[in-house]
């Protein structure tokens, strides 16, 4: 904590550039979530939201989302899809967070989000399982199977993937 601190100062005084500074709180946040303290890292995040920097927001996002807060973390993840809307990250971590909901608005858009990802990227496991998990919850059942099975052939060592499917199955 004071190694940042002193480390952030130093930054301050050297750079005014947001991008720095936005980093800068992206890594320590992501500390404080790898050691277990999330409350630490979102309030870590909050200092810097005003920035208005789209991997601030993504990861804010991410964070609230883990915390069980999805109508906050998709305000959060639509920024940073807004701010950097070619950017594939963003656009999954948006998919992912509203295939958690269950409005048939927000899981249409996880749905077109993901799909445009898996086009993108056919060869993206983790977009293809979203796809899968959102087609399950929309009750399309022969695109979710294929989805789903898809994210397994891709990736065979994701106990996650292989859990969905059998759950799906079942």
């Amino acid at each position: 904590e004071e190694r940042f601190r002193h480390a952030h100062s130093r930054l301050q005084e050297q750079f005014s550039d947001a991008d720095v500074l936005a980093e800068a709180a992206c890594h320590k946040a992501r500390l404080e979530n790898d050691s277990g303290d999330l409350a630490s890292a979102i309030r870590t995040l909050q200092e810097f939201i005003g920035a208005g920097q789209s991997a601030v927001h993504d990861l804010m996002g991410a964070l609230l989302g883990r915390a069980g807060h999805l109508g906050d973390a998709i305000v959060h993840a639509r920024k940073a899809v807004a701010t950097q809307p070619e950017s594939a990250a963003y656009r999954f971590n948006l998919a992912a967070l509203l295939s958690r909901r269950t409005d048939p608005e927000e899981l249409a858009e996880a749905r077109s989000l993901a799909a445009r990802l898996v086009r993108q990227n056919p060869h993206d496991h983790a977009s293809w399982h979203c796809l899968g998990l959102v087609q399950a919850k929309t009750d399309r059942r022969q695109d979710a199977e294929e989805s789903l099975r898809r994210a397994v052939d891709l990736y065979p060592e994701g106990i996650r993937y292989r859990i969905s499917l059998a759950d799906y199955l079942v």
